[in-house]
């Protein structure tokens, strides 16, 4: 007591150069902390959706929270993804810890036809910042339901580089895939378009396909060069999950036949056929017979 009686000037230089280092630390803390997590970043970079027979809208977008998605009726679980943009945010969904860019399955069996369920994704990032990002599920068992094949192999929507088997260069390659109708309302094709230098559609499918029904399109494609080849196909239709089903094609111009004789079919990789001479395919020994071409 005596101490602070006699020196009062310096016990207030000492209380003020404490509150000064305090402060100093503080800011020094929070400078280094904002640079060691990004700042306050919660953002996603990605939000995907693995299951097939869904569709999100709109397109995903960073800054876009509200997010529709179309379940065809049978799903019981969706499968999504979801990556931050900060690698120090912490990631939950349906306020489960989730790694960021781990596929989660989320059970949404309790969804119902015409009803709605609600999956959220949402950010925190280390610095006072928390974003959610929201998916509003609807369930359809009605309406059309567009599936598409080429010999027999289905294709998925959005698939790409589906191998479509040879071509030959110089001459008019034509691949004809088949568009079913698995629905129970009918199947309105509004308009179907190819992109792809050397592809065309040479015939098109039928305007409507009632249930259980099928209709076909052929593209053909002639090349003047080796090497392999990429068209985008896009089919406009009232299907209420895809609206617009999507797909890439790729084929090979190598003057060569692709063959599948391990299936015991050529339906995989067709031939361009010529000739009186038929290919005999024998099923009880894959690898013996004879083949002609």
């Amino acid at each position: 007591m005596k101490f602070l009686k006699k020196h009062p000037v310096l016990l207030i230089s000492l209380f003020l150069f404490a509150i000064t280092s305090c402060s100093f630390m503080t800011a020094a803390s929070e400078d280094e902390f904002n640079d060691k997590t990004g700042n306050s970043n919660a953002n996603l970079s990605s939000l995907k959706i693995f299951t097939n027979e869904t569709r999100i809208t709109p397109d995903f977008n960073k800054n876009t929270l509200n997010y529709n998605v179309n379940v065809r009726a049978g799903i019981n679980t969706l499968t999504i993804s979801a990556v931050t943009e900060n690698k120090d945010s912490v990631l939950k969904i349906n306020n489960q810890k989730t790694a960021s860019g781990q596929q989660k399955i989320i059970d949404i069996s309790a969804l119902l036809e015409n009803n709605s369920l609600t999956v959220t994704v949402r950010v925190e990032a280390p610095y006072k910042n928390v974003k959610t990002y929201t998916l509003n599920l609807t369930k359809f068992a009605s309406g059309a339901w567009i599936k598409v094949k080429f010999g027999n192999n289905y294709i998925n929507n959005g698939q790409n580089n589906f191998n479509a088997g040879s071509v030959f260069t110089g001459k008019i390659s034509s691949k004809v895939f088949t568009i079913e109708n698995a629905g129970i309302s009918d199947l309105q094709i509004t308009n179907i378009s190819i992109q792809g230098a050397g592809f065309s559609i040479s015939q098109n499918p039928s305007g409507t396909v009632t249930p259980s029904g099928s209709t076909s399109f052929t593209v053909s494609f002639l090349s003047s060069s080796s090497g392999s080849f990429i068209a985008s196909i896009s089919i406009e239709c009232n299907d209420p999950i895809f609206g617009n089903f999507n797909f890439s094609i790729l084929c090979l111009n190598s003057n060569t036949f692709l063959e599948d004789f391990e299936s015991g079919s050529f339906a995989n990789f067709p031939w361009l056929a010529g000739g009186d001479v038929l290919p005999l395919i024998q099923t009880s020994n894959k690898y013996s017979g004879s083949y002609a071409a």
